[in-house]
């Protein structure tokens, strides 16, 4: 009678274990959910990256001044001269969290600049973009998937709106010119958070050439 009891309860004890690695299991793969949120892929004219999933599609517009920038006259971030229209097949596509308006990713794809330096020709059109509250942190090289990207590092001042208060951001800008196309793919986020977003998009960039690539240098203009 009492080993038939001790069996019972052994296999009761075994049910419970069970049930609790099923528990276990459940939490984890909810919390896997959470910390790596799905990605999805971006591809247009032979460019391609991963971004997180659930983001805003932002209407393609012909300004480089992001909405990160609106509301902010008088305080320095998007009153420069406002660039050019788009010429036809060019691309300027945000994407944007819908939690956070600091978290955002911008693509420009358009013809090849014609200054031969790049780094001093997205060091204009980022002072044009963002005004005197600008500054560049850092800017070099980085080879992604036998690519040269040039990668600058930056920061600039802006106003949620019209009412609130300066605040400072930070983005990642990573550029290359391939077959007379320039591909601008840039990185807006809070500081603690923007490491994060960079090692999703930044591992997964491509783009396809169909000539001889021209890769990002710094020489001198002639």
């Amino acid at each position: 009678m009492r080993d038939r009891a001790s069996s019972l309860v052994q296999r009761h004890d075994l049910g419970v274990l069970v049930i609790a690695l099923a528990i276990l299991a459940g939490g984890a793969l909810v919390h896997r959910s959470l910390a790596c949120p799905d990605h999805v892929s971006y591809a247009k004219q032979g460019l391609q990256f991963q971004r997180p999933g659930g983001w805003l599609t932002l209407p393609e517009s012909n300004s480089y001044v992001t909405p990160l920038a609106l509301g902010t006259a008088g305080f320095g971030v998007g009153t420069s001269a406002p660039p050019a229209p788009n010429e036809p097949g060019d691309v300027h596509t945000r994407f944007a969290s819908p939690k956070d308006a600091r978290r955002r990713i911008e693509v420009r794809i358009e013809g090849r600049p014609s200054y031969s330096n790049l780094r001093g020709a997205l060091a204009v059109q980022r002072l044009g973009q963002y005004g005197e509250f600008y500054w560049a942190r850092s800017s070099g090289n980085s080879a992604i998937a036998g690519k040269d990207w040039l990668r600058t590092e930056f920061r600039y001042a802006f106003k949620p709106n019209k009412r609130g208060s300066p605040q400072i951001a930070e983005a990642i800008e990573y550029a290359i010119v391939n077959d007379e196309r320039l591909f601008v793919v840039t990185l807006h986020d809070r500081p603690e958070t923007l490491n994060d977003l960079d090692a999703i998009v930044a591992d997964s960039l491509r783009v396809a050439s169909q000539q001889a690539s021209h890769t990002t240098t710094d020489k001198a203009p002639p």
